[in-house]
């Protein structure tokens, strides 16, 4: 009779625990799938303005050896704004000039190379208007640069409804068809700092047809790789820190080296 009225309690307890943990589990999918709802798109941490990120939107670097065309926005290149607390005249959010992503590379390439001639291109406009031939406009000024690499570092300001509206392959192609040599010119796309699947599949697109593919992404989900705590502004913040910007040049110099290498200078 004991032994019957220890395996009931036994079975009663077990079946009290079971009923807890399947509770527990319960709340921990509910708190999973709120958090999953409330979190933003990578891509929604970007919250500086694509608009006046410049007033100079082209510079050059160095000389001789190969000829190197970065087309970026404000990760490439952005100007002082004392409304974000930003007072750089480089990539946000490098701590100095020279620790930004494209001065990372041209160090790289100068060293490897002996020399090296960098255009470094602002292309916040035609972000927002890729669809828009006039939107080349403002890159006529370095269409004779005649690069013999070209490295696209666009995505993050490109609203992601309009690529349902309009080709973005059809503007990456007439973007890079109007500022390479066809046959000459080696290209080198990356995808977005922050994700944004919409984008990100089209320069996918892109590469396949153009040239090589850098992937980003998984960079801008690292809290290490931004420049978080460092600004206020929390737009300023999320984008990438030095590490960030060092990460962002090592996986494009993985695949310019080798060009380089194929093809010295």
């Amino acid at each position: 009779m004991y032994l019957i009225k220890m395996k009931s309690t036994l079975k009663s307890k077990i079946a009290k625990e079971d009923r807890c943990a399947k509770e527990r589990a319960s709340e921990f999918d509910m708190k999973t799938k709120c958090l999953n709802e409330t979190k933003k798109p990578a891509i929604q941490e970007n919250t500086v303005a694509a608009e006046n990120q410049v007033s100079d939107h082209i510079y050059y670097l160095g000389q001789g050896g190969p000829r190197v065309l970065i087309v970026g926005n404000s990760i490439t290149l952005h100007g002082p704004n004392a409304n974000i607390g930003w007072t750089g005249c480089w990539g946000m959010a490098a701590s100095a000039r020279e620790k930004d992503y494209v001065h990372l590379l041209f160090d790289k390439t100068r060293e490897l190379c002996g020399g090296a001639t960098f255009c470094v291109v602002h292309a916040g406009i035609w972000e927002r208007a890729f669809w828009d031939s006039k939107a080349l406009n403002p890159l006529e000024a370095v269409k004779d640069f005649r690069p013999d690499f070209l490295i696209f570092r666009l995505g993050e300001n490109i609203v992601p409804e309009t690529c349902e509206q309009y080709s973005l392959f059809d503007g990456v192609s007439r973007l890079l068809e109007f500022l390479t040599i066809p046959g000459e010119t080696k290209s080198i796309l990356t995808t977005c700092f922050w994700k944004n699947p919409k984008t990100d599949a089209e320069i996918h697109k892109s590469a396949k047809k153009f040239g090589a593919l850098v992937e980003l992404g998984d960079l801008g989900d690292e809290t290490a790789m931004k420049a978080s705590g460092l600004f206020k502004h929390t737009g300023v913040a999320a984008h990438p820190g030095d590490l960030g910007m060092r990460n962002i040049a090592e996986r494009i110099w993985q695949v310019l080296s080798l060009y380089l290498i194929l093809n010295p200078f």
